[in-house]
């Protein structure tokens, strides 16, 4: 009736030649399970549906007068070529995966219409999004946008567990399907043309990064893959210096990105070696000369160091203490003072610090040998400047205390090697600094706080019968974590 008012105003409401337009009792007897959505991925009620007038455009089937989009729809016109169509579909789909991702957490934000489809449904949206992320324009950008929610948006929460392959908890395997083979050249290639919008490239960033989570197989065959490094290093980090107001700032998620790389294996650690050396610009610029925001200039240091602790734990790249020595030294004053307000920042330095004075322990474990010693150490006055460190720390500062011990304790296994009487006198200077604290101070304050946290999320994960961790005790478990790792 109301393409008949629209189009067709001067012909009787009952005219025969307008009969292909009425709907038919077949095409409103829509079963009710069948879900339509309209182009924003919401649900469409049944009621609604058969109530909603044409010029919405969600009558785009000639099956029946019923508004919106079925999944079948949807997926079938995401492969049409008519390619406004095709990515109007592709955005259709990135919206119920991103509301679908949410049905475990709390329905009222899923779709609870959908609930129990959630894992075949990703592997289809997974395998729409692999196949058309090559394409061109908007095509590409809402089959990458697609990808994206279904990887790195679907796990967000687990994004942030590193030293553990999230694998384990794919359900149904969804992200196993993807082709690597096929896949990473494809990002590759995206970066290193960079003619997408830089939102969409940072999808692809965020889509490398959960691959890189997921095994450390993928993380190797990230590593592997041709140019694919490199345009990251380009795309994301060396990034033009002064930027102009078309450049792109740098990302300190590619940082995360390669950092996490490099944990996954000896062999990709070596492999990143080089690239890294473009780093050094994030060392050798001072904060207050620093030409992009403070708070990006200290997200880029704190990643760098991380990175630089993760090399040298394997005994790599410590020859950056020489090469930036006097850089370092500007930045030690800096974290020892007030003036530093970051936590992380002081966290990355100090625990940088303690991986760089293990590998200086043997100098002979270092790649090449002899890439840092204990004399330089001694020389550079590390360990008074992690003691100093100390005045600047409150109780809630727990993980940066357990930073500090970590580094104190890599000092002082140090010198029993390397000083003379087995480090006597250094163990004294580290012992008269702390033992105050440790018997009535801060320390004291902060080891007992970490046991009665530690207690309490013991309690939240025993609590009720149970035989498995649920994903609701993630985050119990990262406080236990926590506490863990002030008291180790």
């Amino acid at each position: 009736e109301d393409i008949r008012r629209r189009f067709f105003p001067a012909a009787p409401a009952n005219d025969p030649s307008l009969e292909w337009i009425q709907a038919t009792a077949e095409d409103e007897e829509e079963p009710p399970t069948t879900v339509r959505f309209d182009l924003t991925g919401t649900p469409i009620p049944a009621k609604l549906s058969a109530a909603l007038p044409t010029h919405l455009g969600l009558h785009h089937h000639a099956e029946g007068s019923h508004a919106g989009y079925t999944l079948e729809d949807i997926f079938l016109l995401s492969r049409s070529t008519v390619p406004a169509q095709r990515a109007t579909m592709f955005g259709v789909l990135a919206k119920i995966a991103h509301k679908l991702s949410r049905i475990s957490g709390d329905p009222r934000q899923g779709l609870p219409e959908l609930a129990g489809q959630e894992v075949g449904l990703r592997k289809r949206m997974i395998a729409a999004g692999v196949e058309a992320m090559g394409e061109r324009a908007s095509v590409g950008a809402r089959a990458i946008e697609l990808l994206w929610e279904c990887t790195a948006q679907w796990d967000e929460e687990a994004m942030s567990a590193e030293g553990a392959e999230l694998k384990d908890v794919d359900r149904g395997d969804a992200l196993s399907t993807i082709s690597l083979e096929f896949v990473l050249p494809q990002i590759s290639n995206v970066l290193a043309v960079a003619d997408m919008p830089q939102e969409t490239l940072v999808h692809l960033l965020e889509i490398l990064l959960r691959l890189a989570l997921h095994s450390n197989q993928d993380a190797v065959a990230i590593v592997s893959t041709k140019d694919l490094v490199a345009s990251v290093f380009r795309a994301f980090l060396v990034t033009p210096i002064p930027p102009t107001e078309h450049d792109p700032l740098p990302n300190p998620r590619a940082l995360d990105l390669i950092r996490i790389l490099a944990q996954s294996s000896r062999e990709n650690a070596k492999a990143l070696m080089d690239p890294t050396e473009s780093l050094l610009r994030y060392i050798t610029t001072h904060l207050s000369e620093s030409p992009f925001p403070p708070s990006l200039t200290i997200q880029l240091l704190v990643g760098t160091l991380k990175l630089y602790g993760t090399l040298a734990s394997y005994g790599f790249y410590a020859h950056v203490t020489t090469t930036a020595q006097e850089y370092f030294a500007k930045l030690s004053v800096y974290v020892r003072s007030a003036e530093c307000q970051s936590s992380g920042l002081r966290s990355a330095w100090l625990e940088a610090l303690g991986t760089w004075m293990i590998c200086a322990r043997d100098p002979h474990r270092t790649t090449p040998s002899h890439d840092i010693l204990w004399s330089q150490v001694v020389g550079w006055g590390w360990i008074e400047d992690v003691l100093e460190t100390r005045l600047q720390l409150k109780q809630s500062d727990a993980s940066i205390w357990a930073d500090l011990w970590i580094a104190a304790a890599a000092f002082v296994e140090g010198a029993k090697v390397n000083g003379i009487k087995s480090g006597e006198d250094e163990r004294a200077i580290v012992i008269t600094a702390i033992k105050d604290g440790f018997s009535s101070g801060v320390e004291s304050r902060v080891v007992a706080a970490a046991v009665e946290g530690a207690r309490d999320a013991l309690a939240k994960l025993t609590s009720g019968l149970r035989q498995a961790i649920l994903p609701g005790d993630v985050p119990a478990l990262r406080e236990l974590a926590a506490h863990a790792r002030v008291l180790a």
